[in-house]
């Protein structure tokens, strides 16, 4: 879908367009009747000196017509033509430029009236006519000039000229209009995605600042001095909306903290009660086992209680963080050991790809927590018999280490919510060691390092990103 800015520009130029093509077309009408009608002037003082030249001898009309006068009817000249007859009559003369050939007459539909017509000329060019019917002056008699009488004297007299230069002004004038409509289009086209541009300033503003919104800004409002008066209630409206959320995640933020300090008391008494029963070997076997399963359970919410406890440190920004060079193959190594027994149970078989120059700057216990929560879940999640894949990409900014392990019970859909507390996609894989806080601890602390983290599925394999700051980024920048 487009724009509301391309919407605008788009409209804006058509209709624009539109405008300047009837504006184009009625000036071109409007210059084009000037030149006919000027040219019609001049076509009409041809025909009326010639109509004043002619004169009834009694038995035949005369027309005296000098060639060194009137150059444009001479011999070999394609200008101008005329030819005088009788109405509806023999020719009684012709101009030497017509050589012998006729001009069309046309009836005009008031006898006095001159009549003009386009028409082709003999030279097969295109030419306009005009034609008059008078009746001409006596030679001994004087009568008033084009008085028309009926009777055998009155005559028709046609005279033609070249439209050749008043159509080459035309078209000239026609060709001026449509590339000065397509130049003034193009203007106005860019004034109008300038003139846009600059009034949805204030929008592509705001959208920038409701984008960088994240859950660590909710404490910042959009500004509503100096905006348009249609943004303004938006903008009103989206701060109250941020102080309802900061409110509702304080609030979140404050139980969990809250839970995870009351809980751990009463979870660390529950844990030692369970380890000090255990070690009387009085008890019966079943008093033992509901001894142990209730430590399993009280080192289940230990771990709630202390992924709880972190992630409400990050997100309050309490989390001390100590930053120097961490090589990863060294932290991977370490933190593979841990897991060597269960990966072997299961068959599983690391393949790390990290080059000893993969050293990033961060908190190297923080950094810990991070690698070891997502080795742990590749572990418990691939399937047996699997794979784990390590390896890093480096660029001069950052390292990104990649582990990657086949998931074929996930879905793209599902992949968008394995950060989320206490997610699993079925109680199939709910595990008593499993808290489903571990991708959330991972996520916050790598927000207070300045890391990112990213999952996706590619090819049934689950992929984990992490991008670190490269150690001695800093000063290479």
């Amino acid at each position: 879908m487009r724009s509301i800015r391309a919407n605008l520009v788009v409209g804006l130029t058509i209709g624009f367009g539109f405008l300047l093509a009837a504006g184009g077309v009625a000036l071109y009408v409007a210059v084009r009747s000037v030149l006919i009608r000027d040219f019609d002037t001049a076509l009409l003082a041809r025909a009326q000196a010639l109509v004043t030249l002619t004169e009834d001898q009694g038995d035949r009309v005369e027309l005296e017509f000098a060639e060194e006068v009137m150059t444009e009817f001479k011999s070999g000249s394609p200008a101008a033509y005329f030819e005088l007859s009788y109405r509806n009559g023999p020719v009684i003369v012709r101009s030497p430029s017509l050589r012998g050939r006729d001009l069309p007459r046309r009836v005009s539909p008031h006898a006095a009236a001159p009549f003009f017509w386009n028409l082709r000329l003999p030279n097969d060019r295109a030419g306009r006519a005009v034609e008059m019917t008078f009746v001409p002056e006596p030679a001994d008699e004087k009568k008033p000039a084009g008085k028309v009488a009926p009777g055998p004297r009155a005559v028709t007299i046609v005279v033609a000229m070249e439209t050749t230069q008043l159509d080459r002004q035309l078209r000239a004038i026609a060709g001026v209009a449509v590339v000065g409509s397509l130049a003034m289009l193009a203007g106005a086209a860019l004034l109008a995605a300038a003139i846009i541009r600059c009034t949805l300033r204030p929008l592509v503003q705001l959208a920038a600042e409701v984008g960088g919104i994240g859950a660590a800004d909710l404490d910042s409002r959009f500004p509503t001095a100096g905006l348009p008066a249609e943004l303004r209630p938006i903008s009103e409206r989206l701060n109250e909306l941020l102080a309802r959320l900061e409110s509702a995640f304080e609030r979140e933020r404050a139980f969990s903290a809250n839970a995870a300090h009351e809980l751990r008391t009463p979870v660390a008494e529950l844990r030692t009660l369970a380890e000090v029963a255990l070690k009387w070997p009085e008890c019966s076997a079943e008093t033992l086992q509901a001894f142990g399963d209730a430590k399993a359970i009280a080192e289940q919410m230990e771990g709630i209680v202390t992924g709880l406890s972190t992630i409400a440190r990050c997100e309050s920004g309490a989390e001390p963080i100590h930053r120097e060079p961490v090589p990863l193959e060294l932290l991977l190594q370490k933190t593979w050991r841990h897991f060597a027994g269960p990966a072997a149970g299961k068959g599983l078989t690391l393949r790390m790809n990290i080059p000893d120059s993969a050293v990033v700057e961060s908190d190297p216990a923080l950094l810990c927590i991070i690698i070891t929560n997502l080795v742990s879940n590749a572990v418990e999640y691939a399937p047996a018999g699997g794979e784990i894949s390590v390896s890093t990409v480096a660029s001069d900014a950052t390292t990104s280490l990649r582990m990657v392990n086949r998931a074929t019970d996930l879905t793209s859909a599902d992949v968008a919510h394995v950060f989320d507390r206490f997610w699993r996609k079925t109680a199939a894989r709910t595990s008593q060691n499993r808290t489903g806080l571990g991708l959330s601890i991972c996520r916050a602390l790598a927000s207070v390092l300045g890391a990112s983290l990213r999952a996706e599925l590619e090819a049934g394999s689950f992929v984990i990103s992490l991008s670190l700051p490269s150690f001695g980024s800093a000063l290479k920048r």
